[in-house]
């Protein structure tokens, strides 16, 4: 672990040296990026200090990166950004529901895709709608394949009950895409949105 002893002293006081120099310069880095993250600055100095602490008591090799500027800091954070812009806009989507000329009608509100899809279809009881449900996705997006199952699993729900369900609002791709749920959509040249999903299907 500690390979303290196998330096002799000239070595010893050039990397004690180049080990401050890294310290002081990493101290406005690990602030920065603790800016970028939306986190306290004392937290990227905690995690810098750590990260380094570990990697000087087991032992680094020639090349390594182990400060908060490191390759892999660099990977996680991504990861973790995008998880957490994932987890946040999956709270936005919500439903508007009221009734209209006998239907039961749902404005859906917010961007439907791979972190949304759980708490969209937590938003139908088909079992407590009336026999006629129209569903607006004016309001919405839909982004992926998970949101494109979603619909169709929603869609094979209603079917099961024994409703009749209408989908209004959606792209040409979403109808192309949709299997179960393809017949039920509503077209609407005029107002009908264009946008692309994120699916290698139409590829």
């Amino acid at each position: 672990m500690f390979t303290l002893g196998s330096h002799s002293p000239k070595s010893l006081r050039t990397e004690v040296l180049s080990g401050l120099t890294v310290a002081l310069a990493l101290v406005p880095e690990a602030v920065a990026f603790a800016f970028v993250a939306g986190v306290e600055p004392l937290v990227g100095l905690y995690a810098a200090f750590m990260v380094g602490l570990l990697a000087a008591i087991f032992g680094g090799r020639p090349g390594m990166i182990s400060g908060a500027t490191g390759a892999m800091a660099v990977v996680v954070g991504v990861i973790v950004s995008a998880l957490v812009f994932a987890w946040e806009h999956a709270k936005h989507i919500r439903v508007e529901k009221y009734d209209r000329e006998g239907s039961r009608v749902y404005e859906l509100h917010g961007p439907l895709f791979f972190g949304s899809v759980q708490n969209f279809l937590d938003l139908f009881h088909p079992e407590n709608d009336p026999d006629d449900v129209v569903i607006e996705f004016q309001h919405s997006r839909v982004a992926d394949h998970s949101a494109i199952e979603a619909i169709d699993t929603l869609a094979e729900r209603y079917i099961k009950a024994g409703k009749t369900l209408h989908l209004r609002h959606l792209s040409p791709e979403c109808r192309k895409l949709l299997k179960k749920a393809g017949d039920l959509v509503e077209v609407n040249v005029m107002e009908d949105p264009h946008y692309h999903i994120a699916t290698d299907e139409m590829a």
